[in-house]
C-alpha cells in the first residue's frame, strides 16, 4: 500500500459524510489509472526513441540521407538579390 493510499483511508475513516466516504476510492482508482497510463506512455517513448535512434544508423550505414525541412526567406526591400536566410523549419527568420 502506498503512502498516499494510507493517507487517503485515513481521510476517509476520519469523515462523517458519505460523500467523502466515496469520494476517496475513486481518488485512489484515479492514481492508480494514472500511474499506469504515464508508465505505459514512458515506456512506449522509450521504445520509440530507441527504434527511430537504430533506423538512423542503419540508414546512415546504407548511404541513405535526409532531406531536413527548411525554407528559403527572402527579404524585400534590401535591393539584393543575394540578400537571403536559410532557415530551419521552426526557426525564426534571421535567427542563428
Amino acid at each position: 500500500m502506498s503512502l498516499a493510499e494510507f493517507g487517503l483511508q485515513r481521510f476517509a475513516a476520519r469523515s462523517d459524510t458519505k460523500l467523502q466516504s466515496m469520494v476517496v476510492p475513486l481518488i485512489r482508482k484515479s492514481l492508480r489509472i494514472f500511474v499506469v497510463i504515464v508508465g505505459a506512455l514512458v515506456i512506449h517513448m522509450e521504445h520509440a526513441q530507441r527504434f527511430n535512434l537504430r533506423l538512423v544508423e542503419e540508414f546512415n550505414r546504407a548511404g541513405i540521407q535526409f532531406a531536413f525541412p527548411s525554407s528559403t526567406v527572402y527579404l524585400a526591400g534590401t535591393g539584393k538579390e543575394g540578400d537571403v536566410r536559410s532557415t530551419t523549419k521552426g526557426s525564426p527568420a534571421g535567427s542563428r
